[in-house]
């Protein structure tokens, strides 16, 4: 279970109840929720929550997935994920992508180097 909090732009979730490698309380994923533009002004990887990202492609639903949803496209944003290996050693925040699905009711974190959602 997680507790989303906004920070302007910045969608935050913070562990409510823990597990083996991230304890309770700790932050286990942010997204940058900044309006995306095709042809960012200015692009350089980086901690940094300031800078801008290129923009990411919609995720297309099947014609199938698309009814159930409601929705053709499910908008992606980046965002870090929180990993670490058991008993919180060695944590470290990973390249991950915020999926938002449907009308915006649900959404899913993916850690991109994990293969983890």
């Amino acid at each position: 279970m997680i507790n989303v909090t906004y920070t302007g732009d910045k969608l935050i979730a913070y562990k409510v109840t823990g597990d083996q490698n991230i304890p309770r309380g700790e932050i286990t994923f942010t997204a940058d929720l900044t309006p995306q533009h095709p042809t960012p002004t200015s692009f350089k990887p980086s901690s940094d929550s300031n800078h801008q990202h290129p923009k990411l492609d919609p995720i297309i639903l099947s014609e199938s997935s698309s009814k159930k949803w409601g929705t053709k496209r499910l908008p992606r944003f980046h965002g870090r994920g929180h990993a670490a290996e058991p008993n919180f050693q060695n944590p470290q925040f990973m390249e991950g992508q915020l999926v938002v699905i449907g009308e915006g009711d649900y959404f899913s974190f993916a850690w991109i180097p994990l293969e983890h959602q």
